[in-house]
């Protein structure tokens, strides 16, 4: 009888602990918003640690291509943010912005100036991939006092050229061209596989990324943004100069995690960058293309554990 006793309470307590660990998890996926000026930014949080980190993804992608890395993170150590920049997921905003891509005022760094406020996020660590690597360096030369690390995954701003994809589809008749179809998963599928080495690209990122696009206004936003993203490599290339030399000057402490093949942005021409930038660790992750969080995330949530515990020491 006793055995019995206890093994109903075991088994209660089972379906307790089971019952909470969903609705963490429902809370962790669940979609919050910040609506200002009519507009509406999209973000995720996740953790309650004492440590911040605040996601910033690449050009074309959304909030969800962190969840492998974030689910390899220590929940009870970090609060994680994971956001959706606009022009991507479900934040929107209008091409008149675009001029401002890299600058103080621009509309990303608006958007995380928007979050950190919104949820009084203390000394956060920006992790920033691609694109998001390079609004990461930005942020750090405009808001050096509001964080106290960079993690710069495969970023833009390492190198002074791009991919021969991305800038084909700059191009205006390829542009033009794609831009007015409909998206497809064969379409979608072709683009993700240029940013991976070590796998394919899994099937829930491109279910997810044809939910995104699926909307007319983010397949147009993603084209003009790749125009205007190579054009920072040729004929804005003087504001690129810019910021890289301000990065390599800056006192921030950086970490630079850089797929070993990448297809994307050049890994010799971001070494030798970042060789000459101040506090910056550069760390090879072995087979991996330009998304090493989602086809290494273990690997890359070490790192990250490993830079975050060296800023307290």
């Amino acid at each position: 009888m006793y055995l019995l006793i206890e093994r109903t309470i075991l088994s209660y307590r089972k379906i307790v602990k089971d019952v909470g660990q969903m609705i963490n998890k429902n809370k962790n996926d669940e979609n919050l918003y910040i609506r200002t000026d009519n507009k509406l930014l999209r973000y995720r949080k996740r953790g309650n640690g004492i440590k911040n980190l605040i996601f910033i993804h690449g050009l074309g992608a959304f909030t969800e291509v962190w969840n492998p890395l974030m689910n390899a993170l220590d929940e009870k150590k970090f609060s994680m943010f994971s956001i959706d920049l606009p022009g991507h997921g479900e934040t929107k905003f209008n091409k008149t912005e675009m001029k401002d891509f890299y600058s103080e005022k621009g509309p990303f760094i608006n958007a995380i100036d928007l979050l950190i406020e919104e949820e009084k996020i203390s000394n956060p660590v920006l992790v920033g991939n691609s694109m998001g690597g390079g609004i990461s360096m930005l942020y750090s030369i405009f808001r050096a006092n509001r964080i106290s690390g960079c993690v710069l995954i495969d970023p833009f701003g390492g190198n002074t050229s791009i991919g021969v994809m991305y800038r084909l589809m700059s191009a205006r008749p390829i542009n033009w061209y794609y831009r007015r179809k409909t998206p497809t998963m064969e379409t979608i599928l072709a683009g993700w596989k240029n940013s991976f080495s070590a796998s394919n690209p899994p099937e829930w990122l491109i279910q997810k990324s044809l939910e995104y696009y699926s909307d007319r206004q983010n397949w147009e936003s993603y084209f003009d943004l790749v125009k205007y993203a190579v054009s920072i490599f040729g004929l804005r290339k003087k504001n690129l100069d810019k910021i890289r030399e301000q990065f390599s000057k800056s006192q921030i402490p950086k970490i630079v995690i850089w797929g070993e093949k990448d297809k994307v942005l050049s890994i010799s021409e971001g070494q030798k960058y970042f060789s000459g930038v101040k506090n910056a660790n550069f760390v090879v992750i072995k087979d991996a293309g330009h998304v090493p969080m989602i086809e290494f995330p273990k690997i890359v949530a070490d790192r990250i554990n490993q830079f975050v515990d060296s800023l307290t020491k």
